[in-house]
């Protein structure tokens, strides 16, 4: 899953026999055709595939487009779409700190709605790509900061 993350390299690895044989497989397939469906390509300017490669939490796709984030979460049978607009933003904040020399990030964005997204790279993903979601999430930061 290189190019930190984009989605079309997220499909790319999807179809990849070693993922099919992941807990998650079968509710993101589910997921992943909605996305096609709903979602054109052409709007998403990050993807962010939470929990991915975590045991014992479900994995959440997070796009982000011009005006919003879509939360898609859900099981083999049902998908839920969730959608946080970026009008709603409220507050958000950023906090990079560094253990053992490696840098970590974390994201909260509150919403007006009470509802909020957060974003941290040690706990989103396994140690093995931890770099490329603390990436991701500087790139959403700065989205954020220079809208």
């Amino acid at each position: 899953m290189g190019d930190n993350l984009s989605y079309r390299k997220f499909l790319e690895w999807f179809g990849n026999y070693s993922f099919t044989q992941t807990k998650d497989y079968y509710k993101l397939k589910n997921c992943v055709s909605k996305v096609k469906e709903f979602i054109p390509d052409s709007e998403i300017e990050f993807f962010y595939p939470q929990n991915l490669l975590v045991e014992d939490s479900d994995t959440d796709l997070i796009f982000l487009t011009k005006t919003k984030f879509i939360r898609i979460s859900g099981s083999e049978t049902k998908t839920f779409f969730e959608v946080f607009k970026l009008k709603d933003i409220i507050d958000f904040n950023f906090e990079v700190s560094e253990e053992f020399g490696i840098e970590n990030v974390l994201l909260n964005i509150h919403f007006t709605n009470h509802r909020h997204l957060t974003f941290n790279n040690t706990v989103d993903t396994n140690k093995h790509w931890q770099n490329s979601f603390r990436a991701k999430i500087k790139g959403i930061y700065k989205m954020l900061i220079n809208d």
